[in-house]
């Protein structure tokens, strides 16, 4: 049993002129029989070659289409033969003939419309990967999304032919309840993986295999919740703890696992794992930066002022579409990690450790043993983070406060930053020029009103305080006539005629 494309020749090979197009045809052998299968597709002699995984060559202009169709052909070939196979008969050539013959009575589409998410999907992969406009995570997060599709489509739909034309209203509402249900995604990452597919779907539009671009699904991701952060005292909780340090001869009570640095001298200076990862944190949060621009920062990034303690990190955004370059000023805590980690090297030396293949660290291993240096550390402070259900409800028992240690990852970095910005009224234009955020919506969204503003700025409503108010003393008109009386009354007291009482009763009567 075999499967093989060739052209079609209906006459001797020399009688064929160069702008002759012949057809390519999909020959199915089995015993000893075979059939010819057609493709729809035709091709020039010269621009033909067996050999290759796509056998029409680049000199054809249309050859992306075409090659597609006879993948296309053969996938349908095969499935159909699977398919008898499964049933239980024997792929004759006149079975796979009658199956061909009811596929195509079954189905009356345009071909445009008929071409399979599968090998576009590897089509598409590869055009991404080969991109190098891209980042690397982004053309990593690409495949990786695209590859969640492929396994709902043949293990949850079950199929193994999939038209790109159908990726619509139902196909989204189908993948965000398998995805909310089976896989306890959040809205947030099934939007991402929508936007994804929006933009393989836009790519096969501009290519010609689908005739409209794909219109997604409304998905709700703005849920109330409270945003964590790291507070200035905390932040220098960590910044003082010494005891993970490679210095402390009792380091070892809480990690033997090491990084090093070889200096321009060919010294090597040794870390411990738990070292780094704290410094990093506490300069992150100095910095604002995202992990991926922090373990790739050089020495060089770091411009001096006037003076070597002032002036500016500047670097480029690495997830940035347009290598977004931002300037952050230096303070105290940045500055003396720097110079920490830069002791003795070149300028086109990383300030962290690299591992000893030469890697960044990795921000799995370094957000898995933040959790433990905060208990340590003794960030105990009760914050929620809770997680919700498709429709923006709080999970049951999701809402119950834990100590900050519990949630401590790298993502507290920006959240941390722009929250210091705010708390030092220093204007939002000019943190998000430090942080990078050029869309005001998507900056929002790292932090959120804490108690301390609702104290200081609910207390100005309405601002009546509780005391009562004093009761207005009554002023006393006093006439000419009075004031003589009352003259004649105080002469009488102080030469002794009346008494005291005499002279306070008569006043008072008078007044």
């Amino acid at each position: 049993m075999s499967l093989y494309l060739s052209l079609n020749y209906q006459k001797r090979k020399s009688q064929y002129e160069t702008k002759d197009e012949i057809p390519v045809i999909l020959f199915y052998y089995f015993n000893g029989k075979k059939i010819k299968i057609s493709t729809g597709v035709s091709v020039r002699k010269g621009n033909w070659n067996p050999d290759l995984e796509n056998p029409i060559k680049r000199s054809d202009s249309n050859h992306k289409f075409k090659n597609l169709q006879l993948k296309q052909k053969m996938v349908e070939v095969e499935k159909i033969i699977q398919n008898i196979e499964l049933n239980g008969q024997i792929p004759e050539t006149t079975l796979v003939k009658l199956y061909l013959k009811k596929e195509d009575n079954k189905k009356v589409v345009e071909t445009k419309k008929e071409f399979d998410f599968f090998i576009l999907c590897e089509e598409y992969k590869r055009t991404v990967l080969s991109d190098v406009r891209y980042t690397y995570s982004y053309r990593r997060n690409v495949v990786n999304t695209l590859n969640q599709f492929s396994y709902y489509i043949k293990e949850e739909l079950e199929s193994n032919f999939f038209p790109v034309s159908d990726f619509g209203e139902d196909f989204q509402k189908g993948y965000f309840n398998f995805s909310v249900e089976k896989k306890d995604r959040n809205n947030t990452t099934i939007q991402k993986h929508i936007k994804h597919l929006k933009s393989f779907v836009k790519w096969c539009f501009k290519s010609g295999y689908v005739t409209s671009p794909m219109e997604t699904i409304p998905i709700t991701t703005n849920f109330d919740k409270e945003i964590i952060y790291l507070k200035r005292d905390e932040i220098l909780k960590l910044y003082h703890f010494t005891d993970f340090d490679y210095s402390d001869p009792n380091h070892d009570n809480f990690t033997t696992e090491y990084f090093t640095d070889t200096l321009k001298n060919g010294d090597v200076i040794t870390y411990t794992n738990w070292e780094v990862y704290k410094d990093m944190l506490v300069f992150g949060c100095g910095l604002g930066c995202r992990f991926s621009d922090l373990v790739n920062l050089k020495i060089d990034n770091y411009q001096f002022g006037e003076e070597r303690t002032n002036g500016y990190f500047v670097f480029r955004m690495k997830k940035s579409r347009i290598g977004k370059q931002v300037r952050v000023p230096i303070n105290q805590l940045t500055f003396n990690i720097w110079k920490k980690y830069s002791k003795n090297k070149t300028r086109y030396d990383y300030i962290f450790p690299r591992t000893p293949k030469g890697n960044p660290i990795s921000n799995q291993k370094m957000n898995k043993h933040l959790k433990e240096i905060g208990r340590i550390v003794g960030l105990n402070r009760w914050v929620q983070n809770p997680t919700y259900t498709s429709d923006g409800k709080v999970k049951e028992g999701t809402d119950i406060r834990e100590p900050l240690h519990k949630f401590l990852t790298s993502h507290i970095i920006r959240r941390t930053f722009i929250r210091e910005g705010i708390n030092n009224n220093i204007p939002y234009h000019v943190i998000m020029s430090m942080s990078g955020h050029s869309n005001d919506k998507v900056f929002q969204g790292y932090f959120s009103t804490i108690d301390e503003e609702l104290d200081k700025t609910g207390k100005m409503m309405f601002s009546i305080t509780n005391e009562t108010p004093k009761k207005e003393e009554k002023k006393v008109s006093v006439d000419s006539e009075l004031k003589t009386k009352l003259s004649q009354l105080k002469s009488l007291f102080e030469e002794g005629l009346i008494t005291k009482d005499v002279y306070e009763k008569k006043v008072g009567e008078l007044i």
